[in-house]
């Protein structure tokens, strides 16, 4: 059933523009599918979330259908979303769906389900990050840490979860503040839709507590610590990202049960926040450029989660890529199914779990659905300060829970170090730059065995060589990039500046006739010349060019070499 429903992904998908959110989201017609599983992630009985167009009126949908709407109210009325109660009595739960899907204005509907964390139960490790050494994490952080992209934009990560503690001493420095908003003054000053959103928002009761208190368990806070612990600040551990921007999104209820309502109220807060960050200009909402989603329903398939799928379009379509943990239950998703892993979502990494010596642990799995690994069991990262261990505020953790956050930060920490040309393209043809980006990650994989066959690279993921990747990419399409990654001892240009006419003297040069192409600094060419080398030096007679700073790109046999030369 799964195999058809992406056969016919693109007839089902249809983009759908919800007021002024654009927000694109799957509209199911009629009943063509029926679910082949009933085994999935527990639904609240007798409620469904819709989305209608826009003028609906509850109070119209009441009085017309009393028993199919026992209870109506707006879950998000911007969005047109609708959470509703049926007379479970006279309907069943398909009888009370195919009803509303013949009403008009209807566009879609979906059972309130039950979420659940994406964690194991595991004992306190005290010991090292071994996970980061086996994603190459530290090679990676020779090139950047994090932060702040090449165009200036500060680099935020969502996570939707159930919150953070904000006082950890390790998350703090890190924590995303919406500088659009005074606290505590009732006031939605920003204009974004949402009260005091100081930091982040609570989609489980659509209020801005997003801090973790000590009744919750911290799973936020420990995926918050693997994204990005404040590193090299002489404090406990470091995260993938040394700096970066975490963002709470609370999609659990204060009563402590959590439903897919909570997840589609978040995710449509992280939506929006992005969206207005790019109509401002940068000066409100947030550059959220990944978003790690370890909440899921089990054995669930898109059909039963149209909404919460398809908002990972949504997020995509502004340039937010998704890390999402696969179930902790040793299946197979593409048969047994899972939310999120089963969401056919361009814009979404899924993500299963291994060991640190490279061994698949027991979890969801898919050689098409599940994309990679990460080693995320025993890993060690934050706990709440009001429950520190031997080590302090820091526990191991085990589940994908944990192996997400990596790819996410992944995500974030290539997007910190990357360069214009792709972040230009992330802001104008965002589903080109992701499908570049997820494309680095996956091509970067170590290839394991235990992985054969179980996810769709077959490999765990290795920061550095998706690094590699991206370098590359950068250095062919981006000329000023290029030149900050050139080793001079590579490639050297006598005199320096120089001045029209000069001739040339450039050394470490293979043997024969090699292209030298002159860009602008802004990349435009200029001129080709050639130059014919011996014993590793050829001469060049510079023509006649603007002053400034130029760009000599060498083709010399297989490698392509660019250098700085100043002119006068």
């Amino acid at each position: 059933m799964l195999q058809a429903f992406l056969m016919f992904n693109d007839y089902l998908r249809f983009v759908k523009e919800a007021g002024n959110h654009s927000l694109r989201l799957v509209c199911l017609l009629g009943v063509f599918f029926i679910s082949a599983f009933s085994a999935y992630g527990q639904a609240f009985p007798g409620q469904l979330i819709s989305r209608w167009k826009p003028g609906t009126q509850p109070e119209t949908l009441k009085e017309r259908n009393p028993y199919l709407f026992v209870s109506l109210r707006w879950a998000d009325k911007d969005a047109g979303l609708l959470h509703s109660a049926w007379d479970t009595t006279r309907y069943s739960a398909e009888q009370a769906m195919a009803a509303m899907r013949r009403m008009y204005g209807c566009e879609a509907v979906q059972q309130v389900h039950s979420v659940h964390r994406r964690r194991e139960a595991n004992d306190p490790l005290a010991g090292s990050q071994g996970y980061l050494s086996r994603i190459q994490a530290r090679d990676a952080w020779n090139f950047g840490t994090g932060g702040v992209t090449a165009m200036g934009d500060t680099v935020v990560v969502a996570v939707v979860d159930d919150g953070v503690d904000t006082l950890h001493p390790d998350l703090l420095p890190n924590m995303w503040v919406n500088r659009g908003e005074i606290p505590h003054n009732g006031l939605d000053d920003d204009g974004n839709g949402y009260t005091d959103d100081v930091r982040g928002w609570n989609g489980g009761d659509s209020n801005n507590r997003t801090f973790t208190v000590q009744s919750m368990d911290a799973h936020g806070t420990a995926i918050s610590g693997i994204i990005g612990a404040r590193g090299n600040n002489n404090t406990g551990i470091a995260g993938v990202n040394w700096q970066v921007k975490i963002m709470p999104v609370l999609c659990y209820a204060s009563s402590g049960s959590g439903s897919d309502i909570g997840v589609v109220r978040s995710l449509l807060y992280v939506y929006r926040m992005k969206k207005l960050y790019l109509s401002s200009m940068g000066t409100k909402g947030a550059n959220v450029v990944a978003v790690n989603t370890s909440v899921g329903i089990d054995r669930a398939t898109p059909q039963d989660a149209p909404l919460w799928c398809a908002l990972y379009d949504s997020l995509g379509s502004v340039g937010i890529m998704s890390a999402a943990a696969t179930s902790n239950t040793n299946i197979n998703v593409a048969t047994e199914g899972d939310i999120p892993s089963t969401c056919p979502a361009r814009s979404m990494l899924v993500v299963s779990s291994t060991d640190i010596n490279d061994q698949r642990v027991s979890c969801g799995f898919s050689d098409s659905l599940v994309d990679l690994a990460a080693p995320g069991e025993n890993a060690l990262s934050a706990e709440l300060v009001s429950r520190p261990g031997t080590n302090g505020p820091y526990k191991a953790v085990s589940g994908t829970s944990f192996a997400a956050p990596q790819v996410a930060g992944a995500l974030a920490l290539l997007t910190s170090q990357s360069c214009k040309v792709y972040l230009g393209l992330l802001k104008s043809k965002p589903d080109s730059a992701i499908q570049l980006m997820t494309g680095w990650i996956m091509q970067g994989t170590d290839k394991l065995n235990s992985l054969t066959g179980k996810t769709k690279s077959g490999g765990r993921l290795n920061i550095n060589k998706a690094w590699l990747q991206m370098d590359a990419w950068c250095k062919n399409n981006d000329i000023p990039y290029a030149v900050t990654e050139v080793n001079p001892r590579l490639c050297q240009v006598f005199p320096n500046p120089a001045a029209a006419g000069s001739n040339l003297k450039v050394s470490a040069l293979n043997n024969g006739i090699s292209k030298v192409s002159i860009y602008s600094v802004s990349g435009q060419l200029l001129a080709v010349e050639s130059v014919s080398a011996q014993n590793g030096t050829g001469f060049l007679s510079l023509p006649a060019l603007q002053p400034g700073l130029l760009i000599l790109q060498i083709e010399d046999g297989d490698s392509i070499r660019r250098v700085k030369l100043y002119t006068f």
